[in-house]
C-alpha cells in the first residue's frame, strides 16, 4: 500500500532560471492547490537566493511544459506572485523578481 503513495508524488524536473536550478516539484497528493504549490516553491528560491531581483522568471508556457501543470495553473500561481509583489510583469518582455524592501 505504501508503494502506490511513494509513488504518487511526483517530482517534476527542476528549470533553470538565470542559470540556477530551481526546484518546482508539486506533489499530486496534496491537499494543497498546484498553483499555490508552485507559487510557494516560486517564493522560497526568491527568498534563498536562487532567484535574484531583477531576474526574468521563465515565462508560463515554458513553466508549465517544463512542470507538467497546465498553463491556467502557471498564470494563477504567477498572478498569486504578482498580487504579493514578489514578481513584476513587463507587457512583451515578460515576468521579473522585484527588490524586496
Amino acid at each position: 500500500m505504501a508503494a502506490w503513495r511513494a509513488a504518487a508524488t511526483v517530482a517534476y524536473p527542476s528549470i533553470m532560471c538565470s542559470n540556477r536550478g530551481v526546484d518546482l516539484s508539486v506533489s499530486t497528493w496534496s491537499k494543497t492547490p498546484a498553483h499555490v504549490q508552485l507559487a510557494d516553491r516560486i517564493r522560497t528560491a526568491i527568498a534563498a537566493g536562487q532567484l535574484n531581483p531583477g531576474d526574468a522568471v521563465p515565462s508560463p508556457r515554458e513553466l508549465a511544459a517544463q512542470s507538467g501543470l497546465d498553463l491556467a495553473v502557471v498564470h494563477t500561481a504567477l498572478r498569486r506572485l504578482e498580487r504579493e509583489h514578489f514578481v513584476y510583469a513587463i507587457r512583451g518582455r515578460g515576468m521579473f523578481v522585484t527588490t524586496r524592501r
